[in-house]
């Protein structure tokens, strides 16, 4: 797929006057272009958006910088066309982004929402998934709202996903959960729209889970298999092996027998 990319960049290179053209990390190419282009530096983008989607069916966006002078400078543009390109990030669509129109936060100080994580450990507590969800979407307007940088955004992402995931400890509600398989997800997800649907999926799905009713009729069953059990063998020694093989809980014996 590389290989089939990097074909069609270095055509489309040749053909609207790049300077050059090299992958720089995974997934990520660098194009320099002269200082005087025929079009404007949207059109080039979108042109070559389109030409990649053509030829190869895959999406990608477009980060441009501003222009500057001299070669000793281009290790100044090529943040600033990295950080036109963490729109994305806000906007969840494939496209243009230039340094010029984009507002990120930079490195200044953002604030732990302190408020919003006491919300959603209360709609926990309470297994309230409407309201779990309405809060993840508080918390994407509040990271959007500060245009918070991608690395910056899933920093608090996860500190807030580690204090969640406790309380679903605390509730048992995390059973076969991987918690560092959550934090591989949100990782590798793109945008700030896709790792919202996630946590609400992944938590939802817990709630879901601890909101179903118990069978009473099971759980009645249960005790009394128990009860006939220990009438019939409480004057012998159990074994753990012979136990384990019961279908019914420890607890429920060691209470069973003393009351009796």
């Amino acid at each position: 797929m590389l290989f089939a990319i990097r074909n069609i960049v270095e055509e489309w290179s040749l053909e609207h006057g790049v300077l050059t053209v090299f992958p720089f990390h995974n997934g990520e190419w660098v194009l320099l272009f002269p200082g005087s282009l025929s079009a404007s530096r949207r059109e080039l983008g979108e042109h070559l958006i389109s030409g990649i989607k053509r030829c190869s069916k895959l999406s990608c966006s477009v980060g441009i910088s501003r222009c500057t002078q001299g070669i000793d400078q281009l290790s100044t543009v090529y943040p600033l066309a990295a950080k036109a390109l963490y729109q994305r990030f806000y906007s969840g669509l494939a496209g243009v982004f230039i340094d010029e129109e984009t507002t990120l936060g930079g490195n200044k100080e953002v604030k732990y929402p302190k408020e919003l994580e006491s919300l959603l450990i209360e709609s926990i507590r309470t297994l309230n998934r409407n309201r779990m969800s309405s809060l993840f979407d508080e918390m994407a307007l509040y990271i959007e709202a500060q245009a918070i940088p991608k690395e910056i955004a899933e920093r608090l992402l996860v500190e807030m996903v580690v204090v969640l995931y406790r309380h679903f400890e605390h509730l048992n509600l995390n059973s076969d959960w991987s918690f560092h398989g959550l934090l591989s997800k949100l990782h590798h997800l793109g945008t700030l729209s896709e790792m919202m649907s996630a946590l609400k999926e992944e938590f939802g799905e817990r709630l879901d889970q601890g909101s179903k009713p118990v069978n009473r009729e099971d759980a009645r069953s249960a005790i009394e298999k128990t009860k006939r059990y220990i009438e019939s063998n409480y004057h012998k020694d159990l074994s753990i092996e012979e136990v384990s093989d019961l279908p019914i809980l420890v607890s429920v014996i060691f209470v069973l027998y003393l009351n009796k």
